[in-house]
C-alpha cells in the first residue's frame, strides 16, 4: 500500500507562488492560484514519482554503503 504524498499547506503555497512567478517572468503568461495549483498537482503526479524514486535509490545506496562498512568492521574484529 502506497501512502499518498502531500505537501504541507505552506509548501504548496510557496510552490504555487514560484510557478506563478516563473510563468510570468519566463513565459509572459499570468496564471492565478487555481491554475497554479492544478499545474502543481499534475506536475507532482507525473514528475514527482521520478524524483521520489531517485530519492529512494539514493537512500538505498547510502544504507547499502553503511551496511557494507559495518560488515567490514565486524569481519576485522573476528
Amino acid at each position: 500500500m502506497r501512502k499518498e504524498l502531500k505537501l504541507s499547506k505552506e509548501q504548496e503555497e510557496k510552490a504555487i507562488e514560484f510557478l506563478k512567478a516563473y510563468f510570468e517572468e519566463n513565459l509572459d503568461v499570468e496564471i492565478g492560484d487555481l491554475k497554479g495549483k492544478l499545474f502543481l498537482d499534475e506536475l507532482g503526479k507525473y514528475v514527482g514519482l521520478y524524483y521520489y524514486n531517485l530519492g529512494l535509490q539514493d537512500s538505498i545506496g547510502l544504507i547499502s554503503e553503511k551496511i557494507e562498512d559495518i560488515w567490514e568492521l565486524e569481519q576485522r574484529e573476528r
